[in-house]
């Protein structure tokens, strides 16, 4: 495509806001053209505005079929992606949908169906696949640097009280397990494959605010034999430093942290990856999603982030849902209803 990629980002709220940003600090790479949309068209001209872009729409109805709009990039309220999805998958645009696909089994099996016959590029905003260390230690794992993996963790906890529409079980489709949990689950899945059989338990006894959990813990035994295991909470007093991930193999570790580290019991630790920079994590992980997916749009290549990866992290975080619900193991594949059934 000579001329720059028109965006539409469908939705002006904050996680609407930081793919604007993205958007701008990559125009370098792959050039673009903003353009907004919101049911509330004063906040979706107010961020056109803000970013110097080229139209403000009321309805994502209207921004589809706007014939010069290239690609449909929607942040909206987890009860609204498949809406959404029903109209800008037949639209022709390019689709990138933030996380999770949606909020239970089912809606991801109706995305799928709509996308499946897409000629343009579609695929799931999960930023935390493309975190760099993450992307360093599958290939440790792949390539036998710690020999056979026998134990996964994933864990992010500190304090946070979620604002509006991701206080409602209906509207986010669960608490903190399926808001930030989805992407270490899909860390967990990434890390160590498919998984057969999940125990969990959740509890909302810190964050009264809000209608889902806010604490969640998790887990898991591989089909490979491993096991993994996760902790997700909002409701620490303050942020601890704790890995987002650690692998344990029979012949070393890896332990992320500022650096990804390999570790063996007979070596000095070895530096895999760097820091990701500073500030938020989060952004660099969004800056690399958005940038893969701009690549794949661009130069006609394939997203590395399937749709059949993003339903299998709400399958888990459904299937572990259930588990909290009826105190059992769970085994997988899961296909009955999720956190706010």
């Amino acid at each position: 495509m000579s001329r720059p990629l028109h965006v539409c980002v469908i939705g002006s709220g904050w996680i609407g806001k930081v793919h604007a940003q993205v958007y701008r600090e990559l125009a370098g790479e792959f050039p673009t053209h903003l353009s907004f949309c919101d049911v509330d068209l004063a906040r979706a001209e107010k961020a056109r505005v803000e970013f110097d872009g080229a139209a403000a729409f009321a309805s994502i109805e209207e921004a589809c079929a706007a014939a010069d709009v290239d690609l449909i990039d929607i942040c909206l309220p987890h009860d609204l992606h498949v809406a959404a999805m029903e109209t800008a998958a037949p639209s022709g645009k390019h689709v990138l949908l933030e996380k999770p696909m949606g909020r239970d089994v089912a809606e991801c099996d109706r995305v799928i169906s709509l996308v499946a016959p897409m000629k343009a590029k579609f695929m799931v905003a999960e930023c935390w696949r493309f975190y760099s260390h993450v992307v360093r230690a599958i290939e440790a794992i792949r390539a036998g640097e710690i020999g056979r993996v026998f134990l996964i963790e994933t864990c992010s906890v500190g304090r946070f009280a979620p604002p509006a529409w991701r206080r409602s079980l209906r509207a986010a489709g669960g608490g903190a397990l399926m808001d930030r949990g989805v992407h270490f689950v899909d860390m967990l899945l990434a890390l160590g494959g498919p998984v057969a059989t999940v125990f969990s338990a959740q509890t909302r006894m810190a964050i009264q605010e809000i209608e889902g959990d806010d604490t969640s813990v998790m887990s898991v035994r591989y089909e490979s034999g491993a096991i993994g295991q996760q902790l997700i909470s909002w409701g620490f007093q303050r942020g601890i430093d704790r890995p987002y991930f650690c692998v344990h193999g029979t012949e070393g570790s890896l332990i992320d942290g500022d650096q990804l580290k390999l570790v063996r019991r007979d070596a000095e630790p070895r530096i895999l990856a760097p820091s990701v920079g500073a500030g938020w994590p989060d952004y660099h992980m969004i800056r690399d999603t958005i940038r893969h997916f701009l690549d794949c749009v661009t130069n006609e290549k394939t997203p590395l982030f399937t749709p059949t990866m993003a339903r299998a992290d709400v399958e888990l975080v459904t299937a572990a849902y259930a588990s909290g619900r009826e105190a059992r193991s769970i085994d997988l594949p899961y296909n009955g209803p999720g956190a706010a059934a």
